[in-house]
């Protein structure tokens, strides 16, 4: 009995496992949802999708600091200049909102 509930939680462990996810590419879209508080991006390609995201990856972070001003300069940025950026997200999503959590944004030669 003991080791088919010691099987069933680490089974059910490693399935509701959230990988963070990744997007490289161009800018789709930036948007700050003033209802919520939340800078909202698209890219155009995207992986390992969190399981509380939307049928369409986008990422989020809340809009409270000079941090979250300096990344919506770097999006409208990139968007406009259509470079390529690189995101990525933290695994987690931001509650009632089906957006991964931004943890990294990067507008690089590097990514070449």
């Amino acid at each position: 009995m003991k080791k088919t509930i010691a099987t069933t939680i680490v089974l059910f462990g490693i399935a509701s496992q959230s990988w963070a996810g990744v997007g490289t590419g161009k800018v789709l879209d930036v948007t700050l949802r003033a209802y919520d508080n939340l800078l909202v991006v698209k890219v155009q390609n995207t992986n390992s999708l969190p399981g509380c995201a939307s049928w369409y990856h986008t990422f989020g972070k809340r809009y409270d600091g000079p941090v979250t001003v300096a990344l919506q300069a770097m999006l409208l940025s990139a968007q406009a200049s259509g470079n390529t950026v690189h995101i990525s997200g933290s695994g987690n999503c931001l509650a009632g909102t089906g957006t991964e959590e931004i943890l990294e944004v990067n507008i690089g030669s590097w990514l070449q």
